[in-house]
């Protein structure tokens, strides 16, 4: 859904970025990181579009009613998963990208490539998004 609560075609998302943060309003630590992941988003789509690329920030809720789910989107300007898709596919996806808590971070590169399985902390400290898709290195490099 975009901001204006209008579904949008999946296929829109293919050949850009994509960073899903997985989040919850009932979750203390995910209110204090929304403000700053939202100021994130502005200058990080300022950022790419000045390099003619493009990436979209996308909510997966973990709240479980939807009045909350409704409210905590409004906070955000960017994309979200409908509130009864993200209650059927977290549990998937917790399990795939590794996680158990949130604020969660992940940052999907246009050819699928994840260069950041936990993105947060490296937004907390690049919250202008200079070092945008935040690259973690292999511990064996």
């Amino acid at each position: 859904l975009n901001a204006n609560n209008e579904k949008i075609d999946i296929e829109t998302l293919i050949g850009k970025t994509i960073v899903i943060y997985f989040s919850a309003s009932w979750c203390p630590p995910c209110r204090r990181f929304t403000p700053i992941l939202s100021e994130t988003y502005h200058n990080v789509k300022r950022e790419v579009v000045a390099k003619n690329e493009q990436v979209e920030f996308v909510l997966m809720s973990a709240d479980t009613e939807i009045s909350a789910y409704n409210a905590y989107r409004q906070k955000m300007p960017f994309l979200a998963v409908p509130f009864h898709h993200a209650e059927t596919k977290l549990p998937m996806l917790k399990h795939f990208f590794q996680f158990r808590t949130i604020p969660h971070v992940v940052v999907i590169l246009p050819n699928g490539t994840v260069s950041n399985w936990d993105a947060a902390n490296d937004i907390y400290s690049d919250i202008q998004g200079k070092h945008f898709p935040w690259w973690k290195k292999d511990i064996q490099d």
